[in-house]
């Protein structure tokens, strides 16, 4: 498993439609800053990277001042905090509010400066606990599989 999104970056994606008439909110897709892979997501709601152009499709996503919130079938950011505590790691998923498990806590993905410059990606809970994303690969997976991590420099929820 290694850090991913350390060099992230938001890009806006042009062919994707805008979900409202707020000048404030837009679909975008995440990709690294070399634009070789981005995130998707499976209809099961796992997250993967993929290679960016060439998979398709890639996720929408909707950014509402520069915070994520959803994808664009509705479904939200979530992890397991019960697991993150036990193993410091959760999978990131996608999922309806009505098919989240009761023990799941919602999500959402914010630009975060690096003081360089450099504005990374990160998640954060509803209680406030920021995590970063890693990921790891599996032969039979479409892509690389993205999972939360503990920020070490952090003190978590």
């Amino acid at each position: 498993m290694a850090s991913m999104f350390a060099n992230a970056t938001l890009a806006s994606s042009p062919a994707a439609p805008s979900t409202t008439a707020s000048s404030n909110s837009h679909c975008i897709t995440i990709r690294d800053t070399t634009s070789t892979v981005h995130l998707a997501a499976s209809s099961d709601g796992n997250l993967y990277l993929t290679s960016y152009p060439e998979s398709s499709p890639g996720t929408s996503l909707l950014s509402i001042f520069s915070t994520i919130t959803n994808d664009d079938e509705g479904r939200s950011f979530h992890y397991h905090p019960a697991v993150m505590s036990a193993y410091g790691k959760s999978h990131l998923r996608l999922s309806t509010t009505g098919d989240a498990t009761a023990d799941s806590r919602i999500l959402t993905l914010v630009p975060v400066s690096s003081g360089l410059g450099t504005i990374h990606t990160a998640a954060v809970d509803t209680v406030g606990g920021m995590f970063l994303f890693a990921w790891c690969n599996a032969p039979d997976w479409i892509g690389a599989k993205v999972l939360l991590i503990r920020d070490a420099n952090r003190t978590q929820t």
